[in-house]
């Protein structure tokens, strides 16, 4: 038994085994294992919530599912128990739910601000697990995690479940409208041996008397109406007959009806076809309304099929638009809807800036090699002004594409997307032998309407981070000028001093020497500081390097010297040398500055009281399964507890309004979700104030 398969209470885990109301994560999954409906689903998770909260003495626990709403925001779609606190009442909820989004798989305040809360992300929307009043029982917080991800993974599997399930009902109307349309042409299907004796096989149209008429007969006694031969012989002989016109004798033996026989050989050596009875003129031309008609339906459900799985496609497609998504989620994910709704195997986007440089998007951890490059090089030619180029498998180009790619041997479909100062590209191959459906590709060039604008967002939101990096050079400025005065400063005295010694007629080489060698160190100290600060108001690329932590903090102490030197802050590095991230330096340059700012803000009585000590910030560095956290750590007041999940949304501020805008941690906490990190706000244990830039590890 593992840990965390003992049974939990408000303490710790029982020493000694089960207890007599404990519930493990194995019971958990028993028993969500076997459901096979949501409704069922939800029954089961209430009854695990009542078992739950009296093993854990947690109160009020309950399921929730918060689901994205059509008019934006987020709205409570379920919750198990329904006979407990409805989180209906709850103001703001949707506004709790877009906090929660941002911080999955981690224990938050409930949208209650009293209860404890813990949410994973489930398709599209979240679930929940809810319990108060919130607790710091750290077994309690792991049985939710536990708890939640399996709740949520079930739920996705009777999703997918549903899906496969419409799908296959959709295939059996679609077969029913095949053999309805068979039946119309044909009123009975037969089969015979080599000896060619007849068999009904299935009887259509109600044609049970011709069937008794024709069961057991032999295929030679089948004879055309013009009388030459009979049907056995001519499909003995390979050939394939369809619609003659034949006679079959009657019960004495002679001549009876006419009917229209078709037929062929099987490989087997028997015989098989269809046998339709002749009827009126004006019977036949209603039959062939009917079998019109039932294309025509037919064709009117495909298309009525394809406008809601474009509707649905699209609705999710401004849900992530809408969404608190950073940019390059919503690019992966809209690039995989875009990709389902092509019907492709693989998609790559790509973007071309002004320079002419190539940027891969998507995937993310792709790499593009130098053919892929030249080949982006000549899309614009390729496309020749059109938005939509596609290329077939046997074509040279595709050939190329394919190698560059890594794409499949299908068709490949090059489509544009023209931003304001770059390029991008989708690049995708069929899924299917056929090629692409032209009807999909129309779509797919209106759906990038909503591609083009996730663009855009992101060079806004790029814009933003920018002007917050000019303001903290602005407020920064002082310290920039104290940083320049003091090289100035002594590069003029020491010219004054080889002036005045110029002037007397015996001047040491030595002492010339000695002076020159003091000015140029000076020269080079204030080109360092301008090179840092150019450096710092630089844009960032997006493209990211292997770099240590180490030296960005330092960058960034260095940076910050005069400033924290003015405030009376002492700043400590404790960051192995070793330790490295794959970054855009420069935007984590501009995390931590920002950071560092803040600390020194709430040291110093800036949207906070004030406390009496030392002023200190320290910058160390941790690992954890996964991950590489950098702890931005003060000994100022801390984040109070009601502001605490508040802190990262944008224009929330303490600080007074000529001190600071409110968008510091947000375009922080943006900045650490573009590369696939976190913000992580919290507390020291002595009372000061902790963020943690949380790095993925890439092996």
């Amino acid at each position: 038994m593992t840990a965390s398969d003992r049974p939990w209470t408000n303490d710790r885990p029982q020493e000694n085994g089960l207890a007599p109301s404990g519930v493990t994560p194995s019971d958990v999954a028993l028993r969500l294992a076997p459901i096979r409906s949501e409704s069922e689903f939800r029954g089961a998770l209430a009854e695990l919530a009542g078992q739950i909260a009296e093993g854990a003495l947690l109160e009020n626990f309950v399921f929730v599912e918060i689901a994205p709403a059509a008019s934006g925001g987020w709205r409570l779609n379920w919750q198990a128990p329904s006979d407990g606190p409805s989180l209906l009442d709850t103001p703001r909820l949707s506004e709790w739910a877009m906090r929660a989004e941002r911080r999955p798989n981690t224990a938050m305040q409930g949208p209650d601000g009293k209860s404890l809360a813990l949410v994973v992300p489930s398709g599209t929307s979240l679930l929940a697990v809810i319990a108060g009043p919130a607790g710091e029982s750290e077994p309690a917080r792991g049985l939710m995690i536990d708890v939640a991800k399996l709740a949520a993974a079930t739920l996705e599997r009777l999703r997918a479940q549903a899906m496969q399930e419409a799908g296959r009902r959709a295939s059996e109307t679609q077969l029913s409208y095949v053999n309805n349309a068979l039946a119309l042409d044909a009123d009975i299907l037969w089969e015979a041996s080599a000896n060619g004796v007849l068999h009904c096989r299935r009887v259509l149209n109600g044609k049970a008397d011709l069937a008794a008429r024709v069961e057991g007969l032999s295929l030679s006694s089948f004879v055309p109406r013009d009388g030459a031969g009979n049907v056995k012989d001519r499909l003995a002989s390979g050939e394939t007959i369809r619609q003659l016109a034949v006679r079959i004798p009657d019960a004495e033996g002679g001549a009876g009806r006419i009917v229209r026989f078709s037929g062929m050989s099987n490989p087997e050596g028997g015989f098989f076809g269809t046998l339709m009875a002749e009827v009126a003129s004006d019977e036949r031309r209603s039959l062939s309304e009917a079998a019109s008609l039932m294309n025509d339906v037919s064709r009117a459900r495909k298309r009525e099929e394809r406008h809601r799985r474009e509707a649905e496609i699209m609705l999710e497609g401004l849900r992530l638009l809408l969404g608190n998504a950073t940019s390059r989620e919503r690019l992966e994910k809209l690039v995989a809807l875009l990709k389902d709704s092509l019907r492709a195997d693989k998609a790559v986007l790509v973007e071309q800036a002004v320079d002419r440089s190539i940027r891969l998007l998507v995937p993310r951890d792709g790499m593009l090699p130098a053919r892929a490059e030249r080949l982006v090089r000549q899309f614009d030619g390729w496309l020749a002004g059109k938005g939509v180029r596609v290329l077939g498998e046997k074509v040279d180009e595709a050939a190329d594409m394919q190698s560059a790619f890594n794409l499949p041997e299908r068709e490949v479909a090059i489509i544009a997307l023209p931003l304001r100062s770059e390029t991008a590209y989708l690049v995708c191959a069929a899924r299917s032998p056929n090629g692409f459906d032209s009807a999909d590709l129309d779509f797919a060039a209106r759906f990038n309407l909503l591609l083009q604008q996730a663009f855009q967002l992101r060079e806004e939101q790029s814009q933003l981070a920018q002007t917050a990096k000019m303001a903290a050079l602005g407020q920064m400025s002082a310290s920039i000028a104290h940083e320049l005065r003091q090289p100035l400063n002594t590069i003029s005295m020491s010219a004054q001093n080889l002036e005045a010694m110029l002037e007397s007629p015996d001047v040491p080489p030595d002492f010339i020497l000695k002076k020159a060698q003091r000015i140029l160190a000076q020269v080079e100290r204030a080109n360092d500081v301008v090179t840092r600060l150019r450096r710092f108001g630089r844009k960032g690329t997006g493209s990211e390097e292997e770099i240590a932590l180490a030296t960005l903090a330092e960058n960034v102490s260095a940076i910050m010297g005069h400033v924290l030197m003015q405030k009376g802050v002492r700043i400590e590095i404790d960051v192995p040398e070793a330790l490295a991230v794959s970054v855009d330096p420069l935007q984590i340059e501009q995390v931590l500055t920002n950071l560092v700012q803040n600390a020194t803000d709430a040291m110093s009585g800036v949207g906070a009281d004030a406390r009496d000590g030392e002023k200190r910030i320290t910058i160390s560095s941790r690992r954890q399964p996964g991950e590489i956290c950098l702890d931005v750590l003060d000994t100022g007041p801390g984040f109070p507890d009601k502001i605490l999940d508040r802190a990262a949304e944008p224009f929330f501020t303490t600080k007074p309004s000529n001190e600071g805008t409110g968008l510091g941690l947000a375009i922080c906490d943006a900045i650490l979700r573009e590369h696939g990190g976190r913000l992580d706000i919290g507390n020291c244990d002595n009372g000061g104030g902790r963020v943690t830039l949380v790095f993925p590890t890439h092996n």
